[in-house]
């Protein structure tokens, strides 16, 4: 029940730097939201009759382990799910320059982010 994470990026002179835990939380998200499915091409993409985009692929599974995880992160890192989300979106958004030779994964990417501009995961 005592759970410490540490996540050094280097030193500065002497001084060992951390990274921001909730990106790192933000990251952790980012693999449960099923980014190997994107990675992968493990999804389909479907224009709709009213012109919009659906994208779709395998349900992520949260389970009550996952949620109480990330739970205990925001409370204990007093990190907002609006910051941890926005974050979120961010990654996903900045995965489309990644790929960049994969259109339909841009598509798939931009889609996720959009999603996650709206709704948080958990």
């Amino acid at each position: 029940g005592n759970i410490k994470i540490i996540d050094p990026r280097g030193y500065f002179g002497d001084t060992l730097l951390f990274g921001d835990p909730a990106y790192d939380i933000a990251k952790l998200l980012y693999a449960i939201d099923n980014y190997h499915k994107i990675n992968e091409k493990q999804f389909s993409i479907h224009k709709l009759n009213d012109g919009s985009t659906m994208l779709v692929h395998e349900s992520m599974y949260i389970d009550h382990d996952i949620e109480y995880f990330i739970k205990w992160c925001l409370d204990n890192y007093e990190i907002s799910k609006e910051k941890l989300n926005f974050i979120l979106f961010t990654i996903w958004l900045s995965l489309t320059s990644y790929i960049i030779n994969d259109p339909a994964a841009i598509i798939a990417s931009y889609s996720k982010a959009m999603i996650r501009s709206k709704r948080f995961l958990i």
